[in-house]
């Protein structure tokens, strides 16, 4: 039997049986310590096999997990609440008495979305909730694989998102998969993973499908030999994208989905393997969280109860959805609409291109400018008239880089992997206005 659990950078094996005297341990030591039921448990941590153990137990006693990018700490210390953080506990493999949990109404996790708009909100799912999701999820029609309990993922996702979490705390754990945890994402290590432990379903985010296809152009095709899935989400890519990494790797399913904290983890998927490569799939049932914690839900939805997402999609006769961009992210050219998200792609099929990002700079007369940001390979001597060139020749006269071309050490991105264009905008016009004055 495959276990539950390998710490990648060690080998060392959790088994199933494990993992249970864990979570009654977790649980023991929480109840010792005072916490109750209702109570909100902030997990701050890097991917590590300890983390499912300390969710599990939290979340087993009527306890409400949330969790919180260990990057960012910053932002959640002026949080909504007060926590308790749970750093060490006793080992007592016993079975522990608890208050009675109403699954269907009582709060499990608590998750905030990402704030690449504005202040990240705290989002409540139930223990229905998360079952919902999680049972869905192991559909046959649309399952990440068609043989569960035979797969093995490479975690580089990180926990504290909520994607990531489920999938790799939950999902896995229902259809008795194997997770493979490191406690960041690394490139080289991420390959030799997937080598060492024969990987077959890789859940990832753009610059690491960029990083894949980059490796397999470059003669390592084999290394992927194992894989038979590619699932990508958190931004955009384009079709040509993911069928040239489909041809280069040779991996049977390469698709992407469409998620949002606020309803669950995958909201759009493809259901079957043929499906066409620019979509984020079709609906999912039961996709739906509680409701925000601390905000109110006539600030957050329409006079007919909608929650608009700020995404720009189109669908076709099959019921696939098509994302173009966020309706706040779009730059506006002389009042002519300009997608950043078909830009970036566009800059991604450069060979010395590893990451991108687009922005609009603000332009008294224009209104706004393209400018993009780039991230080089290591070692390539492309140059930013080079780049832009390139980009330039391929798209219409209104999609050309005016704002020019930066070259950077890294794109800002969230833990689930989206662009911080906020954050990227307003240091690049802080610059420029510092620049002004000298």
């Amino acid at each position: 039997m495959l276990p539950f659990q390998i710490d990648g950078p060690t080998g060392r094996r959790y088994s199933y049986r494990e993992l249970l005297t864990s979570i009654r341990n977790v649980s023991s030591a929480l109840l010792q310590r005072g916490f109750q039921k209702g109570d909100i448990l902030c997990v701050i941590s890097e991917n590590c096999c300890e983390y499912p153990m300390a969710v599990h137990g939290a979340i087993s006693i009527g306890g409400i997990l949330t969790t919180c990018d260990p990057q960012s700490i910053d932002i959640f210390v002026i949080g909504d609440t007060t926590f308790y953080a749970l750093t060490s506990y006793k080992l007592k493999n016993e079975i522990v008495d608890h208050d009675a949990i109403d699954p269907k109404n009582a709060v499990a996790a608590m998750f905030y979305t990402s704030g690449t708009t504005g202040r990240p909100k705290g989002m409540m799912f139930t223990h229905y909730n998360l079952l919902a999701h999680i049972y869905q999820q192991s559909h046959p029609s649309i399952a990440f694989s068609r043989s569960p309990g035979e797969q093995v993922y490479i975690a580089e996702l990180p926990f504290c998102n909520f994607y990531g979490w489920l999938l790799f705390s939950y999902l896995c754990l229902v259809n008795g998969d194997t997770v493979v945890i490191h406690p960041i994402y690394n490139a080289t290590r991420f390959v030799e993973s997937i080598q060492k432990y024969k990987g077959t379903v890789l859940v990832l985010v753009p610059p690491i499908a960029v990083d894949i296809m980059q490796r397999a152009e470059a003669g390592e095709r084999t290394a992927f030999a194992s894989v038979h899935t590619i699932i990508s989400s958190g931004d955009a890519l384009s079709a040509d994208f993911l069928r040239k990494l489909q041809q280069l790797t040779d991996i049977r399913r390469v698709q992407q989905c469409y998620c949002m904290t606020e309803s669950g983890r995958s909201t759009m998927l493809e259901w079957d393997d043929d499906s066409n490569p620019g979509s984020v799939g079709r609906l999912i049932p039961n996709t739906e969280g509680k409701d925000y914690f601390n905000v109110s839900s006539a600030d957050c939805r329409d006079a007919d109860g909608w929650l608009h997402t700020g995404d720009m999609v189109h669908y076709d006769s099959t019921g696939r959805f098509y994302v173009v961009d966020r309706y706040k992210h779009i730059i506006k050219y002389k009042g002519i609409k300009v997608s950043p998200t078909y830009l970036e792609n566009m800059l991604l099929t450069h060979p010395a291109v590893t990451d991108a990002a687009v922005i609009g700079l603000p332009d008294l007369r224009a209104g706004e400018l393209p400018a993009a940001f780039v991230v080089l390979k290591a070692g390539s001597t492309a140059t930013q008239a080079e780049i832009k060139d390139f980009v330039n020749e391929k798209v219409s006269p209104n999609n050309r880089l005016r704002g020019g071309v930066t070259f950077i050490e890294k794109v800002p991105r969230s833990p689930s992997g989206k662009i911080l264009r906020r954050k990227l905008r307003d240091e690049t016009v802080r610059k420029l206005y510092i620049t002004s004055k000298l």
